[in-house]
């Protein structure tokens, strides 16, 4: 059986998207922004790894989860730093999100799960 995230689950792991960036904006005015940046990123990325091993009951997609939140936040880090690039940067990968987006659910049944009446 697979297990399937419930949009309050997306909504937990969105706020801490969300939280991350105003621990950091706190963090900062205190260690600077590297240090303030490696912390809380580093407690954002192993909170959401585990958060989704548990919703999925996989430790494999919590380890999938874990490197792509991981990737996210490296990202994320290298677009602060490069103000000269971040637009560019951003915008190039943003695209290329959408892109594999796109590929991978090009065969998704959007309406399987639909009830029927």
């Amino acid at each position: 059986m697979r297990s399937r995230a419930l949009p309050a689950q997306y909504i937990l792991l969105g706020g801490s998207q969300v939280i991350f960036y105003r621990l950091v904006l706190a963090f900062s005015q205190h260690i600077g922004f590297g240090p303030a940046f490696a912390l809380i990123a580093g407690a954002a990325v192993v909170l959401s790894g585990y958060y989704a091993a548990t919703v999925f009951h996989s430790k494999l997609r919590g380890l999938i989860a874990f490197a792509a939140f991981s990737g996210a936040s490296g990202l994320i880090y290298l677009l602060m730093k490069s103000e000269d690039y971040a637009l560019l940067i951003g915008s190039v990968t943003t695209f290329g999100a959408l892109a594999l987006t796109m590929v991978i659910t090009r065969n998704l049944d959007w309406y399987g799960a639909r009830i029927k009446e």
